[in-house]
């Protein structure tokens, strides 16, 4: 294993874990959201932006709480999601950072199962990549709303590939 796995998986409290076995991480998110533009057409078809800045709580007390921050944007019909796209970063006060990107979602513009990419980018997360899950409750309806909303993130980190640094 590659001192930079060992690392990570210590790190996460997996000090038995192989490279061969993904770390997995459980946390629970809160955050504000904005949508920054939203528009709908007379037959009910919507087009949403957002923004997303808040918390992810590791459900392992040992790691650090993490910012979470996305941008994204949402597309449906109703109350129905057409799909979703997002940039996320997850990152604490060590220079560490973890970005996630969505590639699927599914669910309804009021609660949605999303499907993450992960990548590394720096510090404890260096050479880390893999995927993630989160079920994510937040209002696409009404003109441009604001409010607070939630995640629980299932994170599966493996050596990537290539290095993160």
């Amino acid at each position: 294993m590659r001192r930079g796995a060992a690392m990570i998986l210590l790190a996460l409290g997996i000090g038995n874990a192989t490279a061969a076995e993904p770390a997995v991480v459980r946390m629970t998110g809160e955050f504000d959201y904005a949508l920054r533009n939203r528009i709908e057409d007379r037959d009910g078809f919507w087009f949403a932006t957002y923004e997303i800045k808040g918390h992810a709580f590791p459900n392992d007390r040992s790691l650090p709480t993490f910012t979470l921050s996305c941008l994204g944007a949402a597309w449906g019909a109703g109350s129905v999601l057409g799909g979703e796209e997002a940039m996320c970063r997850f990152a604490n006060g060590q220079a560490a950072a973890l970005f996630a990107r969505v590639v699927s979602a599914a669910g309804t513009a009021g609660e949605t199962q999303l499907g993450f990419q992960l990548s590394a980018g720096r510090g404890l997360f260096a050479g880390y990549g893999g995927t993630g899950s989160a079920l994510r409750a937040m209002d696409f309806s009404g003109e441009r709303p604001t409010g607070k909303g939630s995640m629980a993130v299932r994170l599966v980190l493996a050596p990537s590939v290539a290095e993160g640094e």
